[in-house]
């Protein structure tokens, strides 16, 4: 259940809001070479160095967690549909229920999701057990 996790303390208050897990497997995250990504590239947009709240007040829900695709074939038609993507590749990262929560954001582009890490977790370690690096 997700409300035994413990959230990273940048996580604005009653976020994530989602009530449930969403579905273990593979995800797919656009990176720019997929068979060494830089770390960066695992890390939500609130994690990152450059961050900048918007208005100050600060990291929204949806900043705190990573942009993933349910599919290789979803991220690779995002690819194909937006030209400023066109060098990203997907790269494997594998979910399990205690891995945060999961779950579709749709207003990008079907099969899209957003995922959230409990913490203690960052999503570049499951990169890396995801494909034995």
């Amino acid at each position: 259940m997700t409300c035994n996790r413990v959230w990273p303390p940048h996580f604005p208050t009653g976020c994530p809001t989602s009530p449930h897990d969403g579905r273990a497997g593979p995800y797919y995250r656009l990176v720019s070479d997929a068979n060494a990504p830089a770390d960066i590239e695992f890390l939500p947009l609130a994690e990152r160095p450059d961050y900048l709240p918007s208005g100050g007040r600060g990291a929204r829900c949806s900043d705190c967690a990573l942009s993933v695709f349910d599919s290789i074939e979803s991220a690779q038609n995002f690819v194909a549909a937006r030209p400023a993507f066109h060098a990203r590749l997907p790269a494997r990262i594998d979910a399990a229920g205690e891995h945060g929560v999961i779950h579709p954001d749709e207003t990008l582009y079907a099969g899209h999701f957003l995922w959230w890490l409990p913490q203690g977790l960052t999503f570049l370690s499951l990169y890396r057990s995801s494909n034995h690096a």
